[in-house]
C-alpha cells in the first residue's frame, strides 16, 4: 500500500466532503474515487496486464492499469497517469471515454490483522492507442507483460464456447503468439470471466465500433 498519498474523500452521494491519506481511506471505510483503465489498439484488441511478481495475483492478465484519483485530480488525469506509471505509454486524455461506473465495496484483514475497508466509486475508461504492443514498457514488478486480446474472442471464451483463446503477449523484450484459459484471468471470490471483463468488452466494441 502507497503511504502518504492524499486523496479527495466523499459522502455516499458522491458529494465532495474533504481530502485524507489513502491509508487513512481504506481504514475507516471513506468514499473515494478509483479509475480502471483499458487500452484499445488500432486493430480493435483490448490489452490486458500480466500481474508482475511485486504484485497481488502474480501471473494473472487484469485491467490494462488502474489506481486512485489523487486530491485533485480529474478522472482524464487519473487515466493518463496510471497507464505512463503502469504500462509506460503516454496517452492523450482527450482520447479517453467512460465505459462503466460502478460502486465498490469490499471489507478485508491484511495478514497483520489490520483492516482494508473500500468504498470506491469506480470509473471504467478506455482510450485507442494507434502505437505498437512492443511500445509498453514495465519497470517496477507490478506489472511484467501485457497480453493483445481480441474482445470477441474473450467473449466466446467467457460464455463458455471455447476452452481457448489466442493472443500475443509482449514481456518487454519479445513478442509471441500464446494460448489462454480461464486460469489465466484474475478472478477474485465470486468473478466469473464475464462479470470481470465480459461487461467491458461489450463497453469496448460498442464505444469504439
Amino acid at each position: 500500500m502507497i503511504n502518504n498519498e492524499l486523496i479527495d474523500i466523499y459522502d455516499g452521494n458522491r458529494k465532495h466532503i474533504g481530502v485524507a491519506d489513502r491509508k487513512v481511506a481504506h481504514t475507516f471505510a471513506l468514499w473515494h474515487k478509483t479509475v480502471h483503465c483499458w487500452i484499445v489498439l488500432s486493430d480493435g484488441r483490448l490489452v490486458f496486464q500480466r500481474r508482475g511478481p511485486a504484485a497481488t495475483s502474480p501471473g494473472k492478465l487484469y485491467t490494462t492499469a488502474s489506481g486512485h484519483l489523487s486530491a485533485g485530480d480529474t478522472i482524464e488525469q487519473a487515466f493518463a497517469r496510471e497507464v505512463k506509471e503502469e504500462v509506460g505509454i503516454k496517452i492523450d486524455i482527450a482520447s479517453a471515454r467512460e465505459i462503466f461506473n460502478t460502486v465498490w465495496v469490499a471489507d478485508i484483514k491484511y495478514p497483520d490483522g489490520s483492516p482494508f475497508n473500500d468504498r470506491a466509486f469506480a470509473y471504467g475508461y478506455a482510450a485507442r492507442y494507434d502505437g505498437k504492443l512492443t511500445d509498453f514498457k514495465f519497470q517496477d514488478g507490478e506489472v511484467d507483460a501485457v497480453a493483445a486480446i481480441d474482445p470477441k474472442a474473450y467473449l466466446r471464451l467467457a460464455n463458455g464456447e471455447v476452452a481457448k483463446i489466442p493472443a500475443k503477449l509482449f514481456d518487454g523484450k519479445t513478442t509471441r503468439e500464446i494460448e489462454l484459459t480461464s486460469a489465466d484471468f484474475c478472478l477474485v471470490g465470486a468473478d466469473t470471466l464475464y462479470s470481470k471483463f465480459g461487461t467491458v468488452c461489450e463497453a469496448v466494441m460498442r464505444v469504439f465500433a
